[in-house]
């Protein structure tokens, strides 16, 4: 779904794209088969942008 919001600075709105539950269940559904089978391909001293780790992990 495409929702126009106010752009500060600017007269003219820019667009958000919100996405429907559909697809969020199904990014959902990706996102579950997919990451098990990545975060083994990972280093494990890799810790940015993984589930469980911080950088205060690191």
């Amino acid at each position: 779904r495409r929702v126009w919001i106010p752009k500060p600075g600017s007269p003219e709105p820019r667009p958000l794209g919100i996405p429907t539950i559909a697809d969020r269940a199904l990014q959902a559904l990706v996102k579950a088969a997919l990451e098990p089978e990545w975060e083994a391909k990972f280093e494990p001293n890799s810790y940015g942008f993984r589930p469980g780790r911080a950088c205060h992990d690191a």
